[in-house]
Order: structure tokens, then sequence, then C-alpha cells
């Protein structure tokens, strides 16, 4: 009895020194890859001739929390996670109807992985973050004295995954201090699901320590299921950029564009990415733009998906010689021509951009990338073209396609053929740009089932609980 006894009581002990062992070793490996991407991560992002480096360097300090930004006023606080500009697009809509539905003392930290994740936080919820009930942040290292310094700071009382992005220290570290974690708007790519398929059993160092999972459709409950997520733990609540809201007027940007346009059409191409094997879409879309110039003399706003390709996109059009302006630099003439396209190289102002196009293109769809949200131009009834690649958007895409609310072309060609055609025919493009606003309305609705699927948490922060 006396062995037993000493057995169980050293049990957990051992236990505890192996889990701790294991999370050492898994910190020593990140950081060690971490430093040895680096170089690698800074080449695929221009390397020394882009502002790559810059646009990451920037985010050290708040990735290594040496620099942090000052808690929010409340007693209490809930951790919302968005990586990038489209989740964080979807988490400022989510955080402003969950802080309407919470008492003063509960406050949000947002966190990002990008510095155009930070801006477009902190310009959605500048409000917030002025009255102090928001603390816009980047996301710790997966480093567990990175990671007590972040709660120090911050004291979170749940954790809110916008689309996912688990990190497996930061899970067990909230699951370690009660910290509930539920994820909202979340997804399961076609690629991301290949992948995690192939890990197995090593799933569950993600999805573990997730309390509750709210994901845009059918199929993705179903891969989640797959993946070893509980069904109980499962519940389809739609997809939260059905229901942000349009970006607020713009009337400085509005009138600068207009002025640069003179009278011509505008057409615009949004988010357009590189590729490793071919040309990128920036020169697709300048070959189907410069194709229509002796029919239709229109200007084409060109907005690349990434900053630290604003550089290589001006030398492109420069070797073109097409006159162009940027939008960065409004003092800039276009050698006494009308401009032919303006190169949007700022951030947050493609989505206003759309009110102001006859037509438009989605990018990452004539690349294998996967696609980007339309629903931004539906928002202003444009009619919107996009190529075969939109894998990314599986669901949303088959009612796009159902729904005859966009035009699906397979190259350049097609897009020029499209854009030709509609602006050779307004009504059928405001045709088709009517029935892609008319879907996007009745898709609205996301925002209201998470917060019901989060209600356990806000009863609690309602309740006074922690």
């Amino acid at each position: 009895m006396t062995m037993t006894n000493s057995a169980e009581n050293e049990g957990p002990t051992v236990l505890g020194s192996l889990r701790w062992l294991s999370w050492l070793v898994y910190e020593v490996v990140y950081t060690f890859l971490s430093i040895v991407a680096a170089p690698f991560l800074w080449m695929r992002k221009g390397g020394p001739k882009r502002d790559g480096l810059r646009h990451y360097l920037e985010t050290l300090p708040g990735r290594t929390t040496l620099r942090l930004p000052a808690a929010p006023l409340g007693t209490r606080a809930i951790w919302v996670h968005c990586v990038s500009v489209g989740e964080a697009m979807v988490g400022t809509t989510l955080v402003k109807a969950m802080l309407d539905r919470l008492p003063e003392e509960v406050a949000v930290v947002l966190t990002t992985i990008t510095p155009t994740g930070q801006r477009q936080a902190a310009n959605g919820l500048r409000r917030r973050v002025e009255e102090g009930r928001v603390a816009v942040a980047y996301l710790p290292f997966d480093l567990r004295p990175l990671l007590a310094r972040f709660h120090r700071r911050f004291r979170p009382t749940a954790m809110v995954l916008v689309e996912g992005d688990y990190w497996p220290l930061a899970l067990a570290d909230a699951a370690r201090r009660s910290v509930p974690v539920a994820v909202v708007n979340g997804r399961s790519s076609d690629r991301a699901f290949r992948r995690q398929k192939a890990l197995g059993r090593v799933n569950d160092l993600f999805y573990r320590h997730v309390d509750a999972f709210g994901v845009q459709t059918d199929d993705d409950a179903r891969r989640f299921e797959t993946l070893g997520v509980e069904p109980e733990k499962i519940q389809v609540t739609g997809n939260l950029k059905f229901d942000a809201p349009p970006p607020g007027e713009n009337p400085g940007l509005e009138q600068a564009l207009l002025g640069l346009a003179g009278g011509r059409p505008i057409l615009v191409a949004g988010s357009t990415m590189s590729s490793s094997n071919g040309p990128s879409e920036d020169e697709m879309v300048l070959d189907a733009f410069e194709s229509l110039r002796s029919e239709h003399d229109g200007l084409l706003i060109l907005a690349p998906r990434h900053p630290e390709r604003f550089g290589h996109v001006a030398e492109v059009l420069e070797r073109r010689g097409l006159a162009f302006v940027r939008r960065s630099d409004p003092e800039q003439k276009a050698d006494g021509a009308k401009p032919a396209v303006v190169l949007l190289d700022t951030l947050g102002e493609l989505s206003r951009v759309y009110c102001l196009a006859q037509a438009a293109f989605i990018g990452g769809t004539l690349v294998p990338t996967g696609g980007h949200n339309p629903l931004e131009p539906a928002q202003f009834a444009v009619p919107t073209v996009v190529g075969p690649s939109m894998h990314n958007f599986r669901e949303m895409a088959a009612i796009f396609d159902r729904r005859q609310a966009w035009s699906r072309v397979d190259d350049l060609g097609g897009l020029a053929r499209q854009w030709g055609d509609w602006l050779a025919d307004p009504p059928s493009a405001q045709a088709v740009g009517r029935r892609a606003k008319s879907l996007l309305e009745e898709g609205t609705g996301a925002v209201e089932r998470s917060l019901t699927m989060l209600e356990p948490l806000l009863s609690d922060l309602q309740a006074g609980g922690s």
C-alpha cells in the first residue's frame, strides 16, 4: 500500500516534469526554426530591394513584448486574436457588437501578427481605443516568458480566435490559467485540411484546449470533426464577413480619384498577388487593361495585396511606360497626361474605393492562391470578375456562381473581354452587381449567431465572473 501511494504521489510529479520538458523542447525548436527561417522570409517578401524587412521588423518589439500598449481600463478583458487585415475587419465587427452587450468594466485586447492588421484594427476600433475599452497589441511569440508578460499586462479572462491561428503553447497556457477559448468564423481550407489530416493525432495540440468552435459552413464542421474535434463543441454560425458594415465615407479619397479619372470609367483590381512560376496578377491585369484602352479609355486602380510589393509594382508600371500616380504621393504628376493607372499603395482604402468602380476584379484568383473576399465590391453592387482559383471561399463562391452574382473567367483574355462587355453594356453590368448585393444582404446574421455561441462566456462576464 505504501508503495502504491508513493507511486500515486510521484506520478503527477513525473508527468508534470515530462510535460514541462516537452514544452521546453518545443520552445527551443520553435526559436531555432524562427531564426533560421527569418532570412528566407525576408527574401520571399522582397529582400533588400523592397520594404519587406522594414514591414516585419516593426512587429518585433510587440511580438517580443518589449513594447506593449497600456492595458484597457476594464477590470476584466477578453482577448480577441486576428491574424491580419481580413481577420481584423471581421474581428472589429464582432468586438463592437460584443462591447455593446457587456458592462463598462469589461474590455478587449485585440492582437494581430502583421502591421497591416494592427492598423486595420486600430482604425476600425478607434473610438473604443480612445475610450479605453480596447487595446490593440501584437500576438506574442509562442514562448512562455512572453506569454506570461502578456497575461500580466492584460489579465484576459477569455480568448476568442477569429478564424483560427492555433498556437499550441498559447492555448495550453490559457488552459493552465483557466481561460476559456472559443473560435469564431472558423474554417478549414482545402490546403489546410489536407495538411492537417496528414498530421493525425498531432492536431490534438491545436484543438484540445478550444472549448467551442463557431464555423462558417456545414463542410467546415465536417472537416473539424474529421480532424478530431468533438461534434458537441462545433456550431455552424455562418460567415461574419457578410455582417461587416460598409466602409465609412471618405470624401477626400473619392474626390481625388474622381479628379484623376476625369469622367472616365474606373476599373478596380483589388488584392492582386504575385506568382512563383509565371507573371504576377498585376501584369495580367495590366495586359487586360491595355488591350481595352483603344476602345474604352478608363482609369485602372491597382491595389496589390501585400505592402512589400508596392515598390515592385511601381517598377512594372514604369517599365511599361504607363502614366501612373501613387496614391501615397498625391503631389506626383503623370508627366502632364491623364494617368492610366493609380497604384493604391495605401492601407485601409481599398474597401471604400470599390464604390467608385464600374467594374472590379478580385485578386488571388488568376494565380492559384485561393482568392479573396468578394463581398467588398458586392456592398456597392459592383459587377466583379474572378478567376478560377477561389478554393479559400468554396461555399461563398458556389453561391455566387449559382446566383450569377459575378463572372468567372479562365485567364487575362477572359478578364479583358468581360470588362469590355460590361463597359459597353452598363445595364447588364448593373444587373450582376445588384444580384451580388442582394446575396450579401441575405447572408447576414452571423454576428448574432456567434454571440449566441459565446453567450456562456459573455454571461459570466456580465454577471461579474472571472
